[in-house]
């Protein structure tokens, strides 16, 4: 796994809509689908991302892979 930097974690925030590794409340209680551990967000990315490569050819996949900010880039790629 990479090594996880303040930018990395924060591009996984957006990407899963919270603040990575920290709870997230909505008017209900804790929103259990919105923030996950870091470690966590790179596996579920890691998982997404895997699957969609698998139903890619190789240039749609670099396509997406040059949009993404380069610490999930990285992630991508390892994917």
């Amino acid at each position: 796994m990479g090594v996880m930097t303040a930018q990395s974690t924060n591009d996984l925030s957006i990407m899963i809509g919270g603040d990575a590794g920290q709870p997230a409340e909505s008017t209900g209680g804790l929103d259990r689908f919105v923030a996950y551990s870091t470690d966590e967000a790179i596996d579920r990315c890691r998982y997404v991302f895997s699957t969609l490569k698998s139903a890619l050819d190789d240039r749609q996949s670099e396509l997406i892979s040059i949009h993404l900010p380069d610490s999930i880039q990285q992630i991508y790629a390892e994917s």
